[in-house]
C-alpha cells in the first residue's frame, strides 16, 4: 500500500498504462486509466476490493506509468503489454488461438484460393475466421468446383505444358495453358467473392442467365453444366440453417456463470453462414461479469480481424471505448432473431461450462485418489512420455504435460531420435529421459512421470536415474496379458506392481494421460515421414 501511495505523489491526472511491481521485479498487474491518477487511488481503500485484488496490492512493491496521448492509445498499450508480459493478476487467454481464414490475392493474374493464418499482410480478399478446419476446407473445395478455380502451386502453374487431370474431370478451367483468358477467369474470382460475401442469391441469378443464353444458343453440354452448378449451388444453401438470416459480418457473444467461473462463447458468422466458435473459461472469486467481459473482448480482438458488427448479451465496461479503437458497432438485441442468436449462444455456454465442471471435479477426484495411492503429497505437474516409429524409420518421442489439471500444451516436447537404436525402446527412451533432464528443462521437476511400457522403460529409467544422480516419481503403464484397453497394469520404478482399481477416475486419468502421449508421438512421426517424403 505504501508504494501506491508514494506513486500517487508524482501520478499525472491523464490518460495512461499503469504496472503494479513485486519485489524481485515481477509484473503483477497492468492496467489502463483515462486518469491516472483517479483509477490507482480507488487501490488505496482495501476494503472495497476483492480479496484476489487485494492480495495484488498487498505485493506490489513498485509502480512504473506509462502517458499516452489519448484513452484509445491506452487500451491497445494496455493489450500489447500484457500479451507480452503476461501478467499474473491479469485474466489471460492462455491458449492464444490463430483462426484460418480464405484468402484470395488481388495482385495475382490468375489467384488461387488459400488458406492462411496469422497476420494479414497480403492484398486480398480475406474471409472467416474458421475455427473448425475441416468446414474451411470444405468451402474451399466447394469455391474450386464451383467455379473452376485452379488449386497447383505457381511454380506448377507456370511450367505446365497440357492440361492436368483435374480440367479433364471439369474441376478446372486450365488458365495454365490459355484455355481461359484472364478476364474471364478474372470473372470467376468475382463470382467467388460473392459467394463468400453471402451474395447467393445474385450468384444464383447471373447462373441462370448464363444457362439461358447457352441454351438459346443450342450450346445444351454447356447449358447442362450451368444447370448442375445452380442445383449444387441450391443443394449447399439449403442445406445452412436459416437463423443466421440477415447476419453478414459479426460475432456473438454471450456467456454462463457459476461456480465463480465465466465461460463466454463466440460464434463467428460471415455472409449468414457459421464460421464455427470459440468458448473462453474464466475463474475468479470475486467475478465481475462487465469488467470481465470487456477485459477478455479487449485482449481476444487485438490480433485478430475484428467484425463490423458485436452483437453482445449484455453490457460491458469500456464498450464505447472498446467499439472505437477495434471498429466495431456493439448490438445488445432485446427481441428478434438477434435475440435468438445471443440465446443461443448462452445454451452453448451453459451446456460447455456445466460439462467442465463435471469434467474438473472428475479430475479433482482422480488426483486426490492417485496422490493417496502413490502416496504422493501433490500432482500439480505430471509429464507422460511415448515413443514411436514405424519399422524402425523416424524414430521419435514425445512428452505432454498434464498441469494443474488440465494439459498444457505450451509445456508439451517432442524429440528426433538421434541415437542409431531405431527400433530398440529402452534406447530410444534413454535418449529421451536424458535430454529432458540435462537439458534447458531440467531444473523442472514433475511431481509424476508416467512412462507407457513396461521393463524396457524401467530398465531405462533406472539407468539414466544412476548416470545423472536423479531420485524422481515414476510409474509405467503396460498393457496387459491380451493387451486390452482397460486391463492395463501399473508399475514402479523398483518393479512392483501398483494396484488401481478398475473403472476408478484414478485409472481413466492415467488412461488419458497415456493416450494424448501416444497421439502426441504418432502426429510427430506421420510429420516426420511427411518431411522425409517432400524430400526424396
Amino acid at each position: 500500500m505504501q508504494a501506491i501511495i508514494e506513486a500517487l505523489k508524482t501520478m499525472p491526472s491523464c490518460s495512461g498504462v499503469y504496472r503494479m511491481l513485486s519485489e524481485v521485479g515481477e509484473v503483477l498487474y497492468v492496467g489502463k486509466a483515462k486518469n491516472l491518477k483517479k483509477r490507482v487511488t480507488n487501490y488505496t481503500d482495501l476494503s472495497k476490493l476483492s480479496r484476489r485484488i487485494g492480495i495484488m496490492v498487498t505485493n506490489t512493491a513498485k509502480m512504473e506509468i506509462i502517458v499516452t496521448s489519448d484513452e484509445k492509445e491506452a487500451l491497445l498499450l494496455e493489450c500489447d503489454l500484457i500479451k507480452n508480459l503476461k501478467p499474473k493478476y491479469n485474466i489471460l487467454l492462455k491458449d492464444d488461438k490463430t483462426f484460418p481464414h480464405i484468402f484470395i490475392p488481388i495482385n495475382e493474374d490468375f489467384p488461387v484460393i488459400k488458406k492462411v493464418r496469422g497476420v494479414k499482410k497480403q492484398k486480398g480478399f480475406y474471409f472467416g475466421p474458421f475455427t473448425d478446419v475441416f468446414s474451411l476446407n470444405k468451402t474451399i473445395a466447394f469455391i474450386e468446383k464451383m467455379f473452376l478455380l485452379r488449386t497447383c502451386k505457381d511454380s506448377v502453374f507456370k511450367n505446365r505444358s497440357r492440361p492436368c487431370l483435374l480440367h479433364q474431370i471439369n474441376r478446372c478451367s486450365a488458365p495454365c495453358v490459355g484455355l481461359i483468358d484472364r478476364k474471364e477467369y478474372m470473372a470467376k474470382v468475382e463470382k467467388a467473392i460473392l459467394f463468400l460475401n453471402g451474395k447467393d442469391k445474385s450468384l444464383k441469378a447471373d447462373l441462370k442467365a448464363e444457362m439461358l443464353k447457352a441454351s438459346s444458343e443450342q450450346n445444351y453440354e454447356k447449358a447442362l453444366a450451368y444447370r448442375d452448378k445452380i442445383r449444387f449451388l441450391e443443394n449447399t444453401i439449403n442445406s445452412a440453417t436459416n437463423m443466421y438470416q440477415g447476419v453478414m459480418n459479426a460475432d456473438i457473444i454471450s456467456y454462463f456463470v457459476k461456480e465463480n467461473t465465466m465461460l463466454i462463447e463466440v460464434f463467428f458468422v460471415r455472409g449468414e453462414k457459421s464460421c464455427g466458435n470459440y468458448s473462453f473459461e474464466i475463474k475468479d472469486e470475486n467475478l465481475n461479469e462487465a469488467e470481465a467481459l470487456s477485459e477478455f473482448i479487449s485482449r481476444f480482438y487485438e490480433d485478430k480481424q475484428a467484425p463490423k458488427e458485436l452483437i453482445v448479451a449484455s453490457e460491458f465496461s469500456d464498450q464505447e471505448l472498446i467499439a472505437k479503437a477495434y471498429g466495431f458497432k456493439v448490438t445488445i438485441p432485446q427481441r428478434g432473431g438477434k435475440k435468438e442468436l445471443i440465446e443461443m449462444a448462452y445454451e452453448n455456454a451453459k451446456t460447455a461450462l456445466l460439462r467442465n465442471l463435471i469434467h474438473e471435479n472428475k479430475t479433482t477426484k482422480a488426483l486426490t485418489d492417485l496422490k493417496q495411492i502413490l502416496g504422493l503429497d501433490n500432482l500439480d505437474r505430471i509429464e507422460t512420455y511415448d515413443n514411436s516409429h514405424l519399422s524402425g524409420t523416424n524414430p521419435v518421442g514425445a512428452c505432454v504435460c498434464f498441469l494443474n489439471g488440465k494439459f498444457d500444451k505450451n509445456n508439451y516436447r517432442r524429440y528426433a531420435i538421434k541415437s542409431g537404436f531405431e527400433q530398440s525402446d529402452y534406447f530410444m527412451m534413454i535418449e529421451v529421459l536424458k535430454r529432458r533432464f540435462s537439458g534447458a528443462d531440467k531444473d523442472i521437476i514433475p511431481n509424476l512421470i508416467l512412462i507407457d511400457g513396461g521393463s524396457p522403460q524401467i530398465l531405462a529409467v533406472n539407468k539414466v536415474e544412476a548416470e545423472l544422480g536423479l531420485d524422481l516419481n515414476f510409474l509405467f503403464i503396460a498393457k496387459g496379458e491380451k493387451r486390452n484397453d482397460g486391463l492395463e497394469h501399473f508399475y514402479k520404478k523398483d518393479g512392483s506392481e501398483v494396484e488401481i482399481p478398475l473403472n476408478s477416475e484414478a485409472r481413466f486419468l492415467l488412461q488419458r494421460l497415456r493416450d494424448e502421449a501416444h497421439r502426441f508421438a504418432i502426429g510427430y512421426q506421420r510429420f516426420k515421414r511427411k518431411e522425409v517424403f517432400k524430400e526424396k
